[in-house]
């Protein structure tokens, strides 16, 4: 389920040191299911989305794998790395209760590059038709990875190419930017 992560018992806010750290030991790391039981069946246990592959002997398989990516030649779904919806989640957070007068933060944990965002309206992962999923470019020569490999660009959302990364970086400023006359490092 590509909406799984952790999810707040409170606002988010709190100011109880004992509330803040069962949070923080509660976070979520997403994990795909398995591909198939390795030992016990060849049956696909996971064939939407990313799932983790393991030899005969049940030894993992690095990188995982798609199947519903491989037979529709998409792998717009096996992306895991969605910085730019963390940012958004972020963002959203200081819409709560907001205290104006305190520095806000945004600590960033992440496992590599952005190569993957939220779903847009029209996506279904269950429906291939609706491929590639969230902001990734499809030129139709190779399989799309959200991204367009060059982090020296960075394109508006309405244009073909916005990816991944340019989402990252919206999002960002989403949290960083005034919304109103941005500095000049925002974009104004």
């Amino acid at each position: 389920d590509p909406d799984l992560g952790t999810e707040y018992r409170t606002s988010g806010w709190t100011s109880n040191q004992g509330t803040a750290l069962n949070i923080i030991r509660d976070m979520k790391v997403f994990e795909p299911g398995t591909c198939h039981d390795p030992i016990g069946s060849e049956n696909i246990d996971t064939y939407w989305g990313p799932c983790r592959n393991y030899d005969a002997d049940g030894n993992y398989l690095f990188p995982f794998r798609c199947y519903s990516c491989d037979d529709y030649g998409d792998y717009s779904a096996l992306a895991t790395t969605n910085v730019g919806g963390g940012l958004l989640k972020a963002g959203n957070m200081f819409a709560e209760e907001t205290r104006e007068e305190s520095l806000w933060v945004v600590v960033v944990l992440t496992d590599g590059s952005a190569n993957a965002t939220d779903l847009t309206a029209d996506d279904d992962l269950f429906d291939p038709s609706t491929y590639p999923l969230g902001y990734c470019p499809d030129d139709g020569t190779v399989p799309p990875a959200c991204q367009d490999e060059d982090i020296s660009t960075r394109h508006s959302s309405t244009n073909l190419n916005y990816d991944a990364d340019d989402y990252a970086r919206d999002m960002a400023d989403f949290n960083g930017c005034y919304p109103e006359d941005p500095a000049a490092a925002c974009g104004g």
